[in-house]
């Protein structure tokens, strides 16, 4: 029942994970977690996407709970700040990113781990409501 957009969307999350349970703790580089998080958002975006393109934009508010809810913003804020920050550094195993003002965004290997725990529930959930939307349009065209 997988289609595209789902595996990109395992694949992405996989990627992730690995980043931050093989990747990141041998070397401890901070880059590495703005990777994971790309990874994590990209998952996020391609299970939506899938969800959108069977109609089912309405199961997307279902899917999402509270937690991968305020998780897909804090990632979509990151990225934001990401894209247009003058200044972004590592510090203490952590990856600091500044905005033109200074305030800062800290990303950090727990913060990550818990972004991939949301977004691996919500992608089980997505694949539920897939597969549950295909058995009954399948009972329909009997």
């Amino acid at each position: 029942m997988d289609s595209g957009a789902l595996i990109l969307s395992r694949k992405r999350l996989n990627a992730a994970d690995r980043i931050l349970n093989e990747l990141y703790p041998a070397f401890l580089d901070g880059r590495l977690l703005l990777s994971a998080a790309r990874g994590i958002l990209a998952a996020y975006s391609h299970a939506i996407k899938e969800l959108s393109a069977n109609g089912m934009k309405g199961a997307i508010g279902y899917a999402l709970d509270e937690k991968a809810k305020e998780s897909l913003e804090e990632l979509r804020e990151i990225m934001a700040m990401h894209r247009k920050s003058p200044v972004e550094f590592e510090r203490k195993g952590r990856f600091v990113i500044c905005d033109s003002n200074y305030s800062m965004r800290i990303l950090s290997h727990d913060m990550l781990k818990e972004h991939a725990l949301n977004a691996k529930s919500f992608i089980g959930r997505a694949v539920t409501l897939l597969e549950k939307g295909q058995l009954r349009e399948n009972e329909r065209s009997l």
